[in-house]
C-alpha cells in the first residue's frame, strides 16, 4: 500500500493554497498560518519547491493569493488577494487575458500586509491575474505572478 494514497497535481496544490488562503482571511479566529515544508521529501510532495529546488507552482500561489471572494448576481466581483513577499504596502496590477495576450486592467495599492481588493464588473467570464515587482523583506528584488482565476461575468454590465 502507498504511503500517501492521496496524490494532487502540482496545478491543483497552487489551487488549494489560494483556497486556504481565502479560508483563512474569512475567518477572524486565525491569527497565524504555517506552511509546513518548503521543499518536497522523495516521499512527501506537499513543499512550494521540489526535491531538486525547482520552484512549483504553489510557490506563486503562495507568494501572492489572488481568489474570487465574492460574486453576487448583478454587483461587482470582488477580487483579494495579498503580496506576502513585499517590504510594505506596495501596488500590484492587474491583468485580463485576451487571446494569448495579458493586458493591464488596473492597479491596486495594498495595505502593509500586503493585502489588495478590488471590484470588477466583466460582460463575460474574464481570465485574471495579479503580478508584483519590488524588494522582498531580504532586499532581494521579486517578480511574482499569481495563478490565473476565472472571473465570472457581471449581469447587466
Amino acid at each position: 500500500m502507498p504511503q500517501n494514497p492521496k496524490h494532487f497535481t502540482e496545478a491543483e496544490q497552487a489551487t488549494f493554497i489560494a483556497d486556504a488562503f481565502q479560508r483563512i482571511r474569512a475567518n477572524p479566529r486565525v491569527e497565524l498560518a504555517v506552511y509546513y515544508l518548503l521543499h518536497d521529501h522523495p516521499q512527501w510532495k506537499s513543499g512550494l519547491l521540489r526535491v531538486n529546488g525547482t520552484p512549483k507552482p504553489g510557490l506563486d500561489a503562495f507568494r501572492l493569493p489572488l481568489f474570487v471572494t465574492s460574486a453576487v448576481a448583478g454587483k461587482p466581483v470582488r477580487l483579494t488577494g495579498q503580496v506576502r513577499t513585499a517590504s510594505a504596502a506596495t501596488e500590484a496590477t492587474i491583468e485580463w487575458k485576451s487571446g494569448d495576450t495579458w493586458r493591464t486592467l488596473t492597479t491596486v495599492k495594498t495595505t502593509k500586509d500586503g493585502t489588495f481588493s478590488v471590484d470588477l464588473r466583466p460582460d463575460e467570464p474574464t481570465t485574471v491575474r495579479a503580478m508584483w515587482e519590488g524588494p522582498t523583506r531580504s532586499g532581494e528584488r521579486l517578480t511574482v505572478t499569481s495563478p490565473e482565476v476565472q472571473v465570472p461575468a457581471v449581469a447587466g454590465s
